[in-house]
Formats: structure tokens, sequence, C-alpha cells
């Protein structure tokens, strides 16, 4: 799961966040983002229904996500940051890029639980309430042993508990603030950092079971989740040579194989599967996702770009419009295909309308002000 679930079940991103400011698309990466986006989705609203899961691995999409936004990023800012780009500058464009996405997640949030579930407002508290707001709003997590319940499960100790899964986009934004510094070090010596995050990451998947993070307990398994998922990306990066490219990989197989790796029903904790998938396989697919070079229909190519750009609204939306339309209830056998269908359409056309309307507008009006300065 995505983000964990607690005792009557267990539930857990990219976050899903960069965005390349270079000619350069990676476009089969930009597919890839919506699968991710659209899984975690998915697992959320089977897992918390206690229907079948359809995604049972989908917390992988978030180690997916750590890498992809590494190789973005590093491809976007890394000749900048060496080049005397300021620690403020970076983090205003990453702000910018993340927060504002992220805010109209919360404000859902707290709307669906404060205004909607009051089953969820009385397990959370008004002190609880209050301070997961305030920190919550400053894009730091909340310490907590809340158990809120969702559909047929109940949360327990979510950082986040008004958008469950922001917990990652708080751990990305430190990766960031992380790399300002990194990017100027070695490919040698970010090789050897690398290598000594993965080992931390799989003492971390061992010792806290799958997808540590998410919740107060595995807060430092996070951590070391996001400092191998990206900087294994930017080193992925910087392997990378220019006009490298595995032509004719279809783009299809490498579809199928992400799906396959989130829909794995090996979920065990600590197992072997978790682990090699997070630190081997994900940069794999990554490297390959990012030197594929084939002729793509004009159709295929505007699906990449339009996945890419839906995947984080469906990131930050998804759970707080779950809780908002479903959380106090679980579906019936009879009519649980038919509200998975209406949530995902749901999610689908808010992400759209708030991105074209709202987010994207802001940042292209931010993007003015800065150049006008």
């Amino acid at each position: 799961m995505v983000y964990a679930l607690g005792s009557r079940g267990g539930a857990a991103r990219l976050a899903p966040s960069a965005s390349p400011e270079g000619a350069e698309r990676f476009l089969l990466l930009d597919g890839l983002r919506g699968i991710l986006a659209l899984s975690v989705a998915i697992h959320h609203f089977s897992s918390t229904s206690q229907h079948r899961d359809l995604f049972s691995c989908a917390g992988l999409a978030v180690d997916f996500f750590f890498c992809l936004s590494g190789f973005v990023l590093a491809h976007a800012y890394e000749s900048k940051l060496r080049s005397g780009m300021t620690f403020a500058g970076f983090m205003e464009r990453r702000l910018v890029r993340l927060y504002p996405m992220y805010l109209m997640g919360l404000a859902l949030g707290i709307t669906a639980v404060m205004a909607l579930r009051p089953e969820a407002r009385h397990a959370l508290g008004p002190l609880a309430s209050a301070g997961a707001a305030l920190a919550n709003l400053g894009y730091v997590p909340y310490p907590n042993a809340v158990a809120m319940p969702v559909q047929a499960v109940v949360v327990t100790a979510a950082l986040f508990p008004f958008n469950g899964p922001a917990w990652s986009l708080f751990f990305e934004l430190g990766a960031n603030a992380a790399y300002v510094f990194i990017a100027r070090i070695s490919t040698a010596a970010l090789a050897v950092l690398v290598a000594l995050f993965a080992l931390g990451t799989a003492a971390s998947w061992v010792h806290y079971g799958p997808e540590p993070g998410w919740s107060t307990g595995t807060f430092a398994g996070g951590a070391w989740r996001v400092a191998f998922g990206f900087f294994s990306g930017v080193l992925l990066y910087r392997l990378r040579r220019p006009g490298q490219a595995a032509r004719g990989l279809p783009a299809l197989a490498l579809a199928l194989v992400v799906i396959a790796m989130l829909a794995a029903p090996l979920a065990a904790p600590g197992s072997v599967y978790w682990v090699a998938a997070a630190i081997f396989a994900v940069p794999l697919v990554v490297k390959l996702a990012a030197c594929c070079d084939f002729a793509m229909p004009a159709t295929v190519r505007a699906a990449c770009r339009y996945s890419g750009r839906l995947s984080y609204p469906v990131y930050c939306l998804h759970y707080p419009l779950l809780v908002a339309l479903f959380g106090g209830a679980v579906a019936s056998r009879g009519t649980y295909y038919l509200e998975f269908a209406v949530y995902l359409a749901v999610v689908i056309a808010l992400s759209h309308v708030l991105l074209t309307r709202v987010d994207e507008p802001l940042r292209l009006r931010v993007s003015a002000m800065r150049r006008a300065a």
C-alpha cells in the first residue's frame, strides 16, 4: 500500500513533481508517471474498501517517483546549480512547482474530514486537528498516534492526517534542498553516497516492513527511501551518455513491466521482493525508459505529455477525494465497480480542472513576474 493501514487493515508517492526546463523531453517518463499516479489512486480505493487490491505493491510508485524526480531535476537544474544558482532561487522554484497543488489537496482533505466525515473528525479531535492543519500548512509532518477510519480500515499515526500521501512530498522537498549541495560533488562521490543510501533503504524495508515513511513510527525509513530514490535518479542522469538510446524498445513493454511490479501479490514485510524492486528494478526501469528512442505516433506523444502533467494533481487530490466521497462507508459488492468508476472519473476531472485553471496559470504568472523582476 502507499502509505500503510492500521488495525482494521493497512494503507500508503510523488511525489510526482519535477518538470524539465531544458529542451529535451523524456516522454516515456511522463507516460510512466501517469500510470504510477493512477495505480496509487486505485490502490487506495480498493485497499481501504477491502475488496481485491488491484495494485497491492503500489507503494513502489513512491520509489519510482523519487527516482524520476532526481533524474528530471538533474536534467533541468544540475548545470545551473553548478554555475551558481542559489539555494533560495532553486527552492523558490521548487515551492512554486509543488506547493499550490499540495495546498489544494490539503484544503480538500481538511474540508472532507472536518465537514463531511464526523467519525474521522471525532477520532482526530480538536487539538490534533488544529495542530495537524497548522503543521501541514507549513509543509511539515504532524507526529501523532491518531487512528482515523477510512472506509473499512483504520489509518493510524499518519504524518499528514488530512492527506496521507503528502508525506512523500515532504521528503521530496527535503531531498531537493539537499540536492543544492550534492549537485556539486563528483560522480564517484555520488555513487558512494547512493550505495550507502541503498544499504539504509534495505535495512528500513526489513526493519519497518513495506512502505516506511508515511507514519510517525516509520519516519526515519522515509528519509532513507527518498535519499536512495532521488539520488539514484541523479546518478542515472549523470551516467547517461548523450545520444545513448535503447532503440526500438517497446514503450508498451516497459509500461507492462511497471504495472506488473505494482500489481505483484508479494507484500510480505521485509520480503526480498520489496527490497529488490526498490533498489534494483526501479532504477533499471527508469534508465531504460529515459533512453528509449523510437518513433511515437503524435497521439501517443500527446498522451504521454498529458499523463505527465496530470500525474501530480492526481497524486495530490485522490486521497482527500476518496475520504470526501466514500470515506464513511464501505462499497458493497453490488455497487463497488460503479463507485470505483465514479471515484476515478472525479479524480481525473478535478485534477484536470485545477491543473489547467489554477496551477499552470499560477506558475506561468509567477514565472513572468520572475523574468520581469
